[in-house]
């Protein structure tokens, strides 16, 4: 007979009957003895329970209660990563957003909706994601809603004019394509003159790329070029995205994989991550990402070209650019999801550092390049890429440790480690990008924005190996991790500022970060073109004002500003302008709204475990202050 013994906190809710059936007064008679253990603060709120020690909804809600104790350290974080929810496993690592957010038990309850009094609220938010329809296929790219599919003819002819198609094909890279490399200007400008000849002889794979750039530009081009198109600026995206969703079901993508093939879903992913496929989720980007990888390195684009001798240097080329922005979108995906990131193993050289006007087309219709590329120290076309590549080994390493569920917590010397080696990656980027604000506009603005997302995946980086050692009472041994989380968390948030154009960076930039962040009143960037680049880098964003709370909570944020501000003022200037920022988004879709939610959330129950009043109940007032907020925000949507 197994034991009967039940673990604290739990109770069973199945008594032992007469295995004969004889029991009075129970018409149903049991044919078997079962016992099922349902935690107490489930049973009470008649809350499904996935049984577990403890439970997930309990370990959301940080009202679990101690599991059994005897089992080793390892085994109890892997338990503590991993949810079971309506029959399937999730993990999420040290990365994931919600990872960080437990730390502040006192808002958890609010965020996930386990605390009775903030039912009713919870319910209310939660039903008005009706505002925010998802894309009609939910499983774009590999679907699509037409009961019957429009041929290639009706889909070109829904497109919009050929000068409109060069418009947004200008936005697209002029925004996209500065970080994102996946193409040749030159050559693709050269077959879209092709296509726009002879349009019935186009390829549905090229077709589906092409689509794909025109939903993108589409989604950061400004208004006065949509106004004029006969079509609002979401019935163009849902025209583009239902075109390319068919037009590559249509191409031989599993059996007969090019390089237009791996170009058309890397787009797709950069779609999903902007929100320009609404009601996309992390679980459907980490599944679509799964699959470029693997496509990619069953076509060798991980592989160097040495291997390959009959290749042209032209087309070497183009693979390792589109291997090197593979990785980037792996590796924000896995810190967006705290997943692992799936690009580890390569052989190939980063990209050439030189411009795109080193290439040229021959007499004969063949793309060649210039052997000739630049010094290190010079700025060029391929330069970001170069650094880029550089530091991914480095990034790629860090993720795949902190969100392992399970390896156990690393050793503090790694940590002072990877923190050494991130500060001479920022300080080399910072000095490659170093333009002055005089030199050609267009090259001045796309330097600041190339540096500035390098920063970026340093310092989210840096959160992620030092966040988990400010998470006990404070230790002088680790005052380089308190450090670090605030330095980097003012870094981030000072790059926010600076590319919404709010307000000057040094506002909230740390004293580290001024020197790198140019003003934004000496920039000439154009109005609007890294609007994008916000919506792409909100998980990093979020983070970083997630870690300012739990920062702010634990009464340890310092350090002096030149206007004598109290640190603890200065914090709360910080928490208010950026969640300003994302409320200004909120309405992009159901993941921007979610996110302003919780950090409201998160930031009033701050507020209210902060009051000095004994009297006043700290969630008292956080149900009084959240729906003002919530209303501000839905009049204006």
């Amino acid at each position: 007979m197994p034991s009967t013994e039940k673990p604290a906190g739990f109770f069973t809710t199945f008594s032992i009957l007469d295995p004969n059936g004889t029991h009075e007064g129970n018409p149903r008679a049991q044919k078997r003895n079962r016992r099922v253990f349902v935690c107490i603060p489930c049973h009470r709120r008649k809350l499904k329970c996935d049984k577990g020690l403890p439970c997930s909804r309990c370990t959301q809600s940080g009202s679990s209660s101690s599991p059994p104790k005897g089992g080793p350290r390892v085994q109890d974080r892997t338990r503590s990563s991993y949810r079971v929810t309506d029959g399937k496993a999730r993990v999420s690592g040290s990365t994931h957003w919600a990872k960080i957010a437990c730390e502040f038990e006192a808002a958890c309850p609010y965020i996930f909706g386990t605390d009775p009094r903030w039912d009713a609220r919870y319910r209310q938010i939660k039903g008005l994601e009706y505002l925010f329809p998802p894309f009609g296929s939910m499983n774009f790219p590999f679907s699509n809603t037409c009961p019957i599919p429009p041929s290639q003819r009706d889909i070109l002819n829904q497109l919009p004019t050929l000068p409109v198609v060069e418009a947004l094909v200008t936005c697209y890279f002029q925004t996209c394509e500065v970080t994102h490399r996946l193409f040749q200007p030159l050559q693709f400008w050269d077959e879209l003159s092709t296509f726009s000849r002879s349009r019935d002889q186009v390829l549905d794979g090229w077709l589906a790329q092409l689509l794909m750039i025109l939903a993108i530009g589409c989604q950061n081009a400004p208004d006065y070029l949509i106004d004029h198109t006969g079509r609002s600026r979401s019935r163009w995206i849902e025209i583009f995205l239902e075109g390319a969703q068919i037009s590559f079901g249509r191409s031989p993508y599993m059996t007969s994989p090019n390089l237009v093939t791996v170009r058309t879903l890397c787009l797709m992913v950069l779609a999903r991550m902007l929100e320009i496929v609404k009601g996309s989720t992390s679980s459907q980007i980490v599944s679509l990402m799964g699959f470029v990888t693997r496509l990619a390195m069953s076509m060798q684009l991980h592989r160097t070209a040495k291997l390959f001798p009959e290749m042209p240097a032209f087309e070497a080329e183009l693979r390792k650019r589109i291997w090197v922005t593979i990785q980037l979108l792996d590796v924000d995906v896995a810190m967006r999801a705290g997943t692992s990131f799936l690009c580890t193993e390569y052989d190939v050289e980063p990209p050439l550092n030189i411009n795109e006007s080193n290439f040229r087309c021959s007499d004969q219709g063949t793309w060649e390049v210039d052997t000739f590329w630049a010094p290190p120290h010079v700025y060029t076309d391929g330069l970001f890429q170069v650094k880029l590549a550089q530091l991914m080994p480095l990034v790629a390493d860090i993720i795949n440790t902190v969100n392992s569920p399970s390896q156990p917590l690393v050793d503090y010397e790694t940590v002072v480690c990877w923190d050494r080696k991130l500060l001479q990656k920022v300080k080399e980027v910072e000095s490659a990008f170093a333009i002055q604000s005089h030199s050609h506009s267009d090259w001045y603005w796309r330097a600041s924005t190339q540096r500035q997302l390098l920063e970026i995946l340093a310092h989210r980086a840096k959160l992620a190996i030092h966040v988990a050692f400010t998470r006990s009472p404070y230790e002088q041994r680790f005052e380089l991790s308190y450090r670090a989380v605030r330095e980097s968390s003012l870094a981030l948030l000072g790059i926010q500022e600076l590319w919404t154009g709010s307000s000057p960076a040094t506002s909230i930039c740390s004293d580290s970060s001024r020197s790198s962040s140019p003003s934004s009143s000496s920039s000439d960037d154009p109005a609007g073109f890294n609007s994008w680049l916000v919506d792409l880098c909100r998980d990093d964003f979020d983070t970083a004002v997630l870690c300012m709370i739990l920062t702010i909570r634990k009464e340890d944020f310092g350090g002096k500003r030149s206007d004598d501000m109290p640190p603890r003022d200065t914090a709360w200037v910080i928490l208010g302008r950026a969640l300003m920022l994302f409320r200004q988004r909120a309405c992009r879709s159901l993941h921007h709204f979610k996110q302003f939610v919780g950090l409201s959330i998160m930031i009033g129950a701050l507020h209210s475990s902060l009051q000095v009043h004994d009297s006043l109940d700290a969630d008292v007032s956080l149900l009084d202050m959240d729906p003002e907020l919530l209303n501000i925000t839905f009049n204006e949507a």
